[in-house]
């Protein structure tokens, strides 16, 4: 379904780009930039599309507010970003901004389980 592309495949190659540009400033010997990469470049995205597609819609509907539908999908994304920057905030708090192997690896298990969960949702309508 174009759901499950949507949080696939369509996800991964718009971070493709970011996730070269970061492990190649990492080897360079600039890891502080491409930890900074890791969050500014999706942000940055998130802010100029999300932000701009809003505003051609309301735009669009002016003088009629542009209303949001509330899609189960979208939570249970909204849900995870949520427990993962709040994972990142305490993580990097409790490590001086030094972050160790093994949070990668817990991110790594949280967006499998984020996949796995999201994946159920679309293709039995778990959540619906």
């Amino acid at each position: 379904s174009k759901a499950i592309i949507g949080v696939t495949i369509a996800a991964w190659g718009n971070s493709l780009g970011d996730l070269i540009g970061n492990v190649t400033l990492s080897k360079e010997g600039h890891p502080r930039m491409a930890a900074a990469g890791c969050f500014g470049g999706p942000m940055f995205n998130l802010l100029v599309r999300a932000g701009g597609s809003f505003v051609l819609a309301t735009i669009q509907s002016y003088p009629k507010p542009y209303l949001l539908e509330s899609d189960k999908l979208a939570n249970i994304v909204f849900i995870f970003v949520i427990i993962s920057l709040t994972l990142t905030l305490i993580a990097a708090l409790i490590n001086w901004f030094h972050f160790p192997k093994s949070f990668g690896i817990i991110l790594m298990i949280l967006y499998a389980i984020f996949m796995l969960v999201e994946i159920l949702a679309i293709s039995t309508n778990l959540f619906f």
